[in-house]
C-alpha cells in the first residue's frame, strides 16, 4: 500500500496474500498492477478479435495490458507515454507493444494516424488520469 498504508482498512474477511520467500519486492511490486491487468482481461478480450488497441499511459497496469491485449487477439498495439516512462516503454515492447510513442516528442494523434494508415485504433484503454483523453478519442474509430 505504499504511502497510503496508515489508510487502508481490511475487513475481517479479507484475503491477505503473504509473498513467498525469494520473491524481490521489485517482483512482488508488480503483483496489484498484473491482477489489475488480468482483471480487465475478459472484457478487453471481448472487444478484441484482431483490432488495433491503443493503450495510453505507460504505468504498470497499462504496459502489463500489452499482455492482455496480445492475448486477446490485437493485431497492433500502441502504447504511449511520457519521457519519463522510457524504461516502461521499453518493457511495454518486450511484452508484445508494436510501437511506443513518448507524447512528449510526438503528437501522438499523428503518429497514430500514421502507424494506422489514418484508419485510428478500435479499442483505447486511457489510463492517463485526462491528459491523453483528446488523442484517445481522436485516435478511436467512429
Amino acid at each position: 500500500m505504499g504511502g497510503f498504508a496508515q489508510y487502508v482498512y481490511l475487513p475481517w474477511n479479507a484475503v491477505v496474500h503473504r509473498v513467498p520467500k525469494g520473491v524481490t519486492p521489485e517482483l512482488a511490486d508488480w503483483s496489484p498492477p498484473w491482477r489489475t491487468a488480468s482483471n480487465g482481461r475478459s472484457s478487453t478480450a471481448a472487444s478484441l478479435t484482431t483490432p488495433p488497441c491503443l493503450s495510453q499511459g505507460a504505468r504498470p497496469t497499462r504496459t502489463l495490458q500489452t499482455v492482455v491485449c496480445k492475448q486477446a487477439g490485437a493485431s497492433l498495439i500502441i502504447v504511449t507515454g511520457t519521457s519519463k516512462d522510457v524504461a516502461r516503454m521499453k518493457v511495454a515492447k518486450e511484452l508484445g507493444a508494436d510501437h511506443v510513442i513518448d507524447v512528449q516528442k510526438e503528437d501522438p494523434l499523428a503518429r497514430i494516424k500514421e502507424i494506422t494508415s489514418g484508419r485510428g485504433v478500435d479499442v483505447a484503454l486511457d489510463c492517463t488520469a485526462g491528459a491523453g483523453t483528446l488523442p484517445t478519442c481522436s485516435a478511436s474509430k467512429p
